[in-house]
């Protein structure tokens, strides 16, 4: 560390102990939450068990991988009022089905609805205003809306 008179202080990390290293992502290994909705679960007992393991397969991935979990297994969901709202990309027996879920303030992923997209140029528009509606009313359960809006929760 060096400090100058007319320049700003510099601090300099040699390569081979940077805090990239020491901290590498991929050494930290932690389970995300998974919570989901009655909506979610009654379409998840309407599947079939071939169907389950697949969609299992994919909260599996969102466990491990939280909101780093990115294409092909999930991508932001347009048209959504909230901004971390996404969705689970299955493929099962070439079959799109599809999970619509957002992490909370609390960094729990909520699987909100599911649904099987194949053939239906309107999935979205469909099924994103209804998942909006199970992540607010979510929030509002869990007195999470202040939360949403910039305030911390204490």
């Amino acid at each position: 560390m060096s400090l100058s008179a007319t320049g700003p202080l510099r601090v300099s990390i040699p390569v081979n102990h940077s805090i990239d290293g020491i901290f590498f992502r991929g050494y930290i290994f932690m389970n995300w939450d998974v919570e989901y909705t009655d909506t979610f679960g009654d379409w998840w007992a309407d599947l079939s068990e071939s169907e389950q393991e697949s969609v299992a397969a994919s909260v599996r991935l969102l466990e491990a991988h939280g909101p780093y979990l990115r294409h092909p297994h999930s991508s932001q969901v347009k048209g959504s009022s909230y901004g971390n709202m996404r969705e689970l990309r299955v493929q099962h027996d070439g079959r799109p089905l599809r999970v619509l879920y957002a992490f909370d303030p609390t960094r729990t992923a909520i699987l909100l609805m599911g649904g099987d997209k194949t053939g239906d140029a309107r999935w979205y528009e469909r099924n994103v205003p209804g998942a909006d509606a199970l992540y607010r009313e979510h929030l509002a359960q869990s007195n999470l809306e202040e939360v949403e809006h910039g305030q911390e929760i204490c």
